[in-house]
């Protein structure tokens, strides 16, 4: 049998190294126009993984809370008038752990999922499960942003002055700082303490445009959490803008493949090669 011949790698969107060197600018009306378009096209495989996503999730809570109860960690608490408790300290730790380490490697599927879509690639819904084998670094990537933006939410409670809404320009400044991070690991294959200064060091090169962007998602995923039904397009639209913003700013990699028996050519994301060395930038 004919083996595919593999032909150089094209990139598609900008270069990392030149964005890197000289700064980027965003046409923000194309990218968003583009984004909700490429939102509606891939709706329903996205809302599939999604399903599937919320499916493990709860497996993994129902799994990891009997486990709790059953080591005597989660015992039984009644309030003043008889009733369980259900936020309890325990449960609490419970959930922490469970968003530490089973969320961001869905995160990183949705990733990954909405990078393809944004090239002109398909997607099937189980690539949002593709990454658990990634699950320590992508935690690590997960946990930073997360919480420095928990440490600036609740900045009241350690200083004592309240800031009111005006907390959220922090928090989104935040996001879109290391909202390169966890592309730049899984397209690039960049280490996550190469990645996180990476992402910060390329993000301040426009950071104006990218605060714009990243508050349009805040409020539509707001809007999606206190609509319930809109988080079924927020969710997905906010990954596949940001799939957009990372194709225009980084570039993305697709490796073209031509098939002797057929010698039709195809294209595949890059970084499903293993074998692929990994990219090296100096923050």
């Amino acid at each position: 049998m004919n083996q595919p011949q593999k032909l150089p790698q094209i990139e598609v969107g900008g270069n990392l190294q030149k964005s890197l060197e000289q700064g980027f600018r965003l046409d923000l009306k194309k990218v968003l126009s583009e984004s909700l378009q490429l939102t509606v096209k891939n709706l329903g495989v996205m809302l599939l993984a999604g399903i599937a996503a919320l499916g493990l999730m709860m497996l993994v809570s129902s799994l990891a809370i009997s486990f709790a109860e059953s080591m005597g960690f989660m015992p039984e608490q009644l309030d003043e008038e008889g009733n369980p408790v259900i936020f309890t300290k325990p449960m609490m730790v419970v959930a922490l752990l469970i968003g530490l380490f089973a969320l961001p490697p869905l995160t990183a599927g949705f990733t990954m999922m909405a990078i393809n879509h944004v090239v002109g690639l398909k997607s099937k819904a189980t690539m949002v499960f593709d990454f658990y084998k990634l699950t320590l670094p992508l935690a690590t990537a997960f946990i930073v942003p997360n919480l420095l933006s928990g440490l600036i939410m609740n900045q009241d409670m350690i200083t004592g002055v309240s800031l009111g809404s005006l907390v959220y320009i922090p928090s989104i400044y935040i996001s879109a700082v290391f909202a390169f991070t966890m592309p730049l690991m899984l397209e690039r294959k960049i280490p996550v303490f190469q990645a996180l200064p990476l992402a910060a060091k390329l993000a301040h090169k426009n950071i104006g445009q990218l605060f714009i962007l990243h508050a349009i998602i805040n409020f539509a995923m707001l809007f999606g959490i206190v609509t319930l039904v809109g988080i079924a397009f927020a969710a997905p639209f906010a990954f596949t803008l940001q799939a957009v913003i990372y194709r225009e700013v980084c570039g993305i990699r697709l490796r073209v493949e031509v098939n002797q028996d057929s010698d039709k050519p195809g294209t595949s994301n890059s970084s499903d090669d293993d074998d692929q060395d990994k990219g090296q930038f100096s923050a």
